[in-house]
């Protein structure tokens, strides 16, 4: 069928997509979700943001708790937003919706409406924080599809998730399980692929939470430790700085990006102090040496899959010991900290020798400090963070949020990763600080123009500081981005975008010397969100890709439709999508309804339709059945044309 035809049906389908509390994504999250899919070197950081969402949509925050702990749970606010919240419902008492939050000092519509999925404003009865009973959450999927199987798999087709959850009174414990396609449910010795558990003990005094298993560390602004999401790397982030340096129980399925032993949390008057030891196994590909016979990690592993005999060899193959503290302070307008860690790997890491691998990290032991601070100012703010290792590079980062009349906000930052210096799990806003040095400009403007318009416009330019694998030079890019969300009444809001992006392409001449050009890529994109009634709401999307100076083009439209029976606990969600690309580089991201922490930001290109239906029946308030069913037909010229069948089942039990 000519794709002319499939748009014109598509554009003739009403989308309704239903509307449940707590278990939906707003239509904002979801593009800034395929933004960060497409704008990161890897979808890493989507499926990372998309976990955390998932998390508190599932675990929203009492907004009126009067906790600041339980509001930096809120992970897109700054530390200065969470004390402003306390202090606003300590003196004026509750509040009662999501638009109240817009007239504290700190905020504004926009990240009002962001928060709003991820608080409640009291307690249910049944929830575990006022009820001092005990609670249980246990979730399960199972995943397979009819694709290609390599020949080498180890194990079975399907990929296996297993969550439990577990409180009682200030305890809480998380068990995880992981199996991925093609690797095996038990390796030798009975043990499974990736296993991961915590206890954390909130304590009612000076102690804030200990915690004794797997856990994430983020300290400052990511220079020397930052585990799980980063700030988004788009160009229209309009929140730059980030939170307050903290500890959290992991539940992750990133299998080396955290730490494994004792963590502990405490406040003092305004001085936080946070502390960690780690012992963790991480996957690492090791060589001997030919002469000496010492084995050294030639480069870390970090897919976490393990299902070809190749890739069992890179697991757990080196221990790596890491101590760290942070201390921080902060008063009615200004933070500051100081941020160390030390790690020792049990092998040295010794990088090919190749001139692009110069700066690169070698040895055995791996350190960094920093200092970190904010300064507000009314409703603005200055922050930054300087880092030094301990081969004394240095790297830092320097931003400024101006918000002068409330709706407007002006975002300034520049970060720089030095050659020369690394932190294995640092993870500064858009910039890696891991054998990849780097800098980095964002710049934005965003203004609520009147009630029901909002603006937003900004560039994004980086520069490799070193050659990489492909290149022939140090690699730029600079990233334009321009939105536009008209909302005339509460039940409908249309956003559109404009997406331009320059940057270097290195090829391979006959003489086998490489070349650069320029990759000029446009993104034009328009979105449009109808809340039909208190149930229902219509999303629709429709995306062109232009690669200037070629032939490649990308387009896509997709409708979701969706339906909540009124009687029985059961909801039905269903997409239709039509793309058709030049190439891989006009690719276009989407995000799909699916199973709770399985989050899916696919990149589709080719020809082709992709569409699938998923089922929820919510039994008895205490068990949750999800299954999804998706077919992908591929009518491609560089890829094998054909269909795949996905099929997912999660099963949810809680009481």
């Amino acid at each position: 069928m000519k794709l002319r035809l499939h748009f014109i049906c598509a554009a003739l389908v009403i989308s309704l997509n239903c509307l449940y509390p707590q278990d939906h994504l707003p239509g904002h999250i979801i593009s800034l979700l395929e933004d960060i899919a497409e704008s990161s070197d890897e979808n890493l950081q989507a499926v990372n943001f998309a976990e955390e969402i998932s998390n508190l949509a599932e675990n929203p925050v009492n907004i009126n708790s009067g906790d600041e702990n339980e509001i930096k749970r809120l992970f897109f606010l700054t530390a200065f937003q969470a004390r402003s919240i306390v202090d606003y419902t300590r003196k004026n008492g509750d509040i009662i919706s999501a638009s109240e939050i817009s007239y504290i000092p700190g905020f504004d519509r926009e990240l009002s409406e962001l928060l709003q999925p991820f608080i409640i404003f009291k307690y249910d009865d049944n929830d575990r924080r006022l009820n001092a009973g005990s609670h249980l959450r246990l979730m399960t999927n199972i995943l397979a599809d009819d694709g290609e199987t390599e020949t080498d798999f180890t194990g079975s087709n399907y990929k296996l998730l297993s969550k439990l959850r577990l409180s009682s009174g200030p305890f809480e414990a998380f068990l995880t399980l992981d199996k991925d396609k093609g690797e095996p449910l038990l390796l030798q010795g009975y043990k499974p692929d990736f296993l991961s558990g915590n206890i954390t003990y909130y304590p009612d005094d000076a102690i804030n939470k200990i915690i004794i298993g797997d856990y994430k560390v983020q300290f400052g602004q990511g220079l020397t430790v930052w585990n799980g999401f980063s700030r988004s790397p788009v160009p229209t982030e309009q929140r730059p700085m980030k939170g307050s340096s903290n500890i959290m129980p992991y539940s992750s399925t990133d299998e080396n990006d955290f730490f494994r032993g004792i963590s502990i949390s405490l406040t003092t008057g305004d001085i936080n102090i946070i502390s960690f030891a780690s012992i963790n196994m991480i996957d690492a590909t090791t060589v001997n040496d030919e002469n000496t016979g010492m084995k050294y990690v030639k480069s870390f592993y970090d897919t976490g899959i393990h299902n070809t005999p190749t890739t069992i060899m890179k697991r757990n193959q080196v221990v790596e010991s890491s101590l760290g503290f942070n201390i921080n302070r902060m008063s009615d307008n200004l933070y500051y900290g100081l941020n160390t860690i030390y790690s020792r790997f049990s092998i040295p890491v010794i990088p090919a020798d190749h001139p692009r691998n110069i700066y690169d990290f070698e040895g055995k032991v791996n350190a960094s400090i920093s200092l970190d601070y904010a300064y507000l100012f009314k409703n603005s703010y200055l922050f930054g963070e300087f880092a030094l290792d301990n081969k004394l590079k240095t790297a830092f980062l320097q931003g400024i949020s101006l918000n002068p009349g409330g709706r407007v906000r002006c975002n300034i930052m520049y970060s720089r990763v030095n050659r020369g210096y690394n932190s294995f799990h640092g993870n500064a806003s858009g910039i890696s600080t891991f054998n990849k040095p780097a800098s980095s400009l964002l710049a934005n403007l965003s203004s609520e123009l009147t009630s029901f318009l909002t603006f937003s416009g900004g560039i994004l330019s980086r520069k490799e500081l070193w050659y990489n694998n492909i290149s022939g030079s140090f690699p730029s890019s600079i990233l334009y981005l321009v939105s536009l969300r008209l909302k005339p009444a509460d039940f409908i809001s249309l956003k559109t975008d404009i997406k331009h992006g320059v940057s270097d392409n290195w090829i391979n001449s006959q003489q086998g010397l490489k070349t650069g050009t320029s990759v000029i890529k446009t993104n034009l994109r328009l979105s449009v969100e109808t809340i039909v009634s208190e149930r229902f709401k219509l999303r629709t999307r429709i995306e062109k890709v232009i690669i200037t100076g070629s032939h490649d083009r990308g387009f896509l439209c997709y409708q979701s439709v969706g339906y909540l029976f009124r009687r029985i606990p059961l909801e039905i969600r269903g997409r239709l999508t039509i793309f058709k690309t030049g190439s891989f580089d006009t690719r276009i991201y989407t995000w799909e309804d699916d199973l709770l922490y399985n989050p899916v930001i696919k990149p589709l290109y080719e020809e082709g339709e992709r569409s699938y239906l998923m089922i929820i029946y919510r039994a008895f308030g205490t068990l949750t059945f999800r299954a999804k069913f998706a077919v992908t037909d591929i009518h491609g010229e560089q890829v094998a044309s054909g269909r795949i069948n996905e099929l997912k089942f999660q099963v949810v039990f809680s009481f």
